[in-house]
């Protein structure tokens, strides 16, 4: 079976030392890399609100990180990456690579070894098997890198949807780290992730959870557990284009603080019909918003629970008082 993300490779080649001033794990995404224990700044988004519909498939948030943040300066010695396609192997030091546009492939070696592209001035996609996607400015291969750093005030994104075999993730923005598991011959690969807004997960069981930001989290299929902690936070236990989203899957859903949205329906498709559901655990009346598909007609409201009309079939579970003003209809 592919791995779903980086694989090691022991290639030996002139290298640099660490970085200095590049973030530190523990902290979230968002911040001007200033030292551990600054707060940055909320950004509140759009109350109860999501952006321009894009039902059917993934939503994307328009609420993106704060824009007035300075990238540190890297270190003299790294290695810097042209407007052409690169193909740069590091060594068993720890490496430093300064990415920008181009279509490049990127070894990393044994130590260490970190990316960086604070330089460029659009947001990127980290996919299954190592691919980095940079939009206009290319696409990225990468092996046997441990940290990628993405650039400031951007919707910068973890996409593992096309993840193969048994892989799985656990996410946690708020401390910039990304596990890999179940990789063949691996087991589990951990990353260093700064400066990433959304998470898209696997096929498979999957644990995201945000970071002071307005995420949009997607569950994709398998039972998941969302968590948005602060934030106006878009939460979607399912994988949206699925012929049935969220059949055969229990998908715990938690929003935290903000302005949530938690959608079980968009304009095509109920979710969670059948065998399925979603278990809501933080509702908040008048904060918090619930997303279905159709009217309300469509819909019994069973005690905490909401089945669809005429039948017993439960699509979600609500911890928390809740109304029909609640709903928000697509």
């Amino acid at each position: 079976m592919p791995q779903l993300f980086f694989n090691r490779n022991s290639i030996n080649a002139p290298g640099n030392v660490s970085p200095e001033n590049q973030g530190t794990p523990g902290n979230s995404p968002g911040q001007n890399q200033r030292g551990m224990g600054n707060s940055p700044g909320q950004n509140p988004g759009t109350p109860g609100n999501l952006n321009a519909q894009n039902q059917g498939g993934q939503l994307t948030n328009s609420a993106l990180p704060p824009q007035n943040q300075t990238p540190p300066t890297p270190p003299a010695n790294s290695i810097s990456t042209t407007a052409g396609n690169d193909n740069i192997t590091g060594d068993a030091l720890d490496n430093f690579i300064l990415g920008s546009s181009g279509t490049d492939t990127i070894t990393g070696g044994l130590g260490t070894d970190t990316i960086s592209y604070l330089s460029l001035l659009n947001g990127i996609t980290i996919k299954a098997q190592g691919i980095v996607d940079k939009g206009a400015a290319g696409t990225d291969t990468l092996q046997g890198i441990e940290r990628i750093t993405a650039p400031l005030g951007q919707p910068n994104t973890i996409d593992a949807s096309t993840g193969s075999g048994a892989a799985s993730i656990n996410v946690n923005l708020s401390q910039n780290s990304l596990a890999v598991n179940n990789i063949p011959g691996i087991g589990t690969l951990n990353l260093t992730v700064e400066n990433f807004v959304n998470v898209t997960g696997t096929p498979n069981v999957d644990v995201l959870t945000g970071n002071i930001q307005s995420n949009v989290l997607v569950g994709g299929d398998g039972s998941d557990t969302l968590t948005g902690l602060r934030g106006d936070d878009t939460l979607i236990g399912v994988n949206p284009l699925s012929a049935t989203p969220g059949s055969n899957e229990t998908d715990v859903l938690i929003g935290g603080r903000g302005r949530d949205v938690f959608v079980l329906g968009d304009a095509t498709k109920t979710y969670y019909s059948g065998t399925g559901f979603a278990s809501i655990q933080d509702f908040r009346q008048g904060i918090d918003r619930i997303q279905l598909s159709g009217s309300l007609s469509d819909y019994n409201i069973v005690g905490n629970s909401i089945n669809l009309a005429g039948t017993s079939d439960q699509i979600a579970v609500i911890q928390g008082a809740f109304t029909p003003n609640s709903f928000l209809f697509v």
